[in-house]
């Protein structure tokens, strides 16, 4: 049995990078294939130890989740290095949008050590079409991967529970949903700011819940205010990180996804493919890999910083548009989305089966 050593970042925290990886060094597919090694890099503490483990790593292959910072870089580039001396063939998997713009902001010796040392791995996996550029500066595109993200297994409604959602909704309200860590450039506070203007303009048209962990140090004060803010009573809610049949209730529940995102690192949010795979509508951004999921005919895209353009769009919506554009995500995520379409895609490009 071949072996394969997995290197990144695993839980917890729950975040888009650790979900993907530990999906994958878990998943039974991959464990009938190969002996799985994890080697987590997410405790600085015990970073020595986890490169302990990394020289002794020989003649198998090499799994490397890559960074978006300069730091983490130099980190991911002596790992690389020691990887590749020991007659491993090594895989870099980039979950992010930002590579392009980090490389333009090293000093001419580290962009030396990243052409001199990633451009001599055997493969490189991006989230998207889009992202396929991302790299050009350091390795050839026969080395560039496609692999998309997926929505969990349990983000999945059955077809009678969607069935049943569909029934269930309120024809007189819509309800809308921000599911996401609270990070001021995922668009939060765009998100509760463009609620307000709504309930104040079309008072018992619209709920909002919102759910994801505190990243910013106001970002608790911004979620109790509008707590306490009397003209949201009965209209706002936050429900903090949720996970497994909480979030599913969720999902279940909302009409409306809501991702004003330009957070500056934005790979392909996994929270979108979930909404589509709930049926949602999803309202969101052009940035970067998102776009790569979504296509014309099933997204709504705003203004990034724009409350305003929130507003606009989520007014445009009526519950014929939510069914039907919720139905073509639900169908389009099925069929393309699911954790074994991911896990699949990446056997196919460790194991050279396709080229995507």
């Amino acid at each position: 049995m071949k072996k394969i050593t997995m290197i990144g970042q695993f839980p917890p925290p729950i975040h888009g990078l650790s979900k993907a990886l530990i999906t994958f060094a878990d998943s039974v597919q991959v464990n009938s294939l190969y002996m799985v090694k994890k080697i987590n890099l997410t405790d600085k503490k015990k970073l020595l130890s986890a490169f302990q483990k990394i020289v002794m790593t020989k003649n198998q292959i090499g799994y490397l989740t890559i960074s978006h910072s300069i730091f983490g870089n130099l980190r991911d580039l002596l790992i690389t290095k020691v990887l590749s001396s020991n007659s491993n063939q090594v895989i870099l998997h980039y979950h992010g949008g930002h590579y392009k713009e980090l490389y333009k902001s090293m000093n001419f010796f580290q962009k030396y050590l990243n052409r001199k040392i990633f451009g001599q791995v055997d493969k490189i996996i991006v989230l998207g079409e889009s992202h396929k550029t991302l790299f050009e500066d350091v390795v050839t595109l026969d080395k560039i991967y496609v692999c998309e993200n997926f929505a969990e297994d349990s983000s999945f409604l059955s077809d009678q529970e969607y069935k049943d959602a569909k029934n269930e909704k309120q024809e007189n309200k819509i309800v809308l949903l921000y599911l996401s860590n609270l990070i001021k450039t995922k668009g939060y506070e765009d998100v509760i700011t463009s609620f307000k203007v709504l309930v104040e303009k079309y008072p018992n048209e619209y709920e909002l819940h919102v759910a994801g962990a505190h990243y910013e140090d106001n970002s608790s004060k911004i979620i109790n205010d509008a707590l306490n803010d009397k003209s949201l009573k009965d209209s706002f809610f936050y429900h903090g990180v949720v996970d497994g049949e909480a979030k599913k209730n969720l999902l279940y529940r909302a009409d409306v996804f809501l991702l004003p995102t330009y957070y500056p690192y934005e790979g392909q949010p996994i929270s979108v493919i979930e909404a589509m795979a709930s049926g949602m509508v999803c309202v969101t951004t052009k940035l970067g890999g998102i776009k790569d999921v979504l296509h014309q005919d099933n997204n709504y895209y705003v203004e990034p910083k724009s409350p305003d353009s929130l507003v606009n769009t989520i007014r445009s919506l009526n519950s014929e548009i939510i069914s039907r554009v919720g139905d073509l995500n639900r169908n389009k995520a099925k069929s393309h989305f699911s954790e074994k379409d991911y896990i699949q895609r990446l056997i196919n490009i460790v194991e050279d089966k396709q080229k995507e």
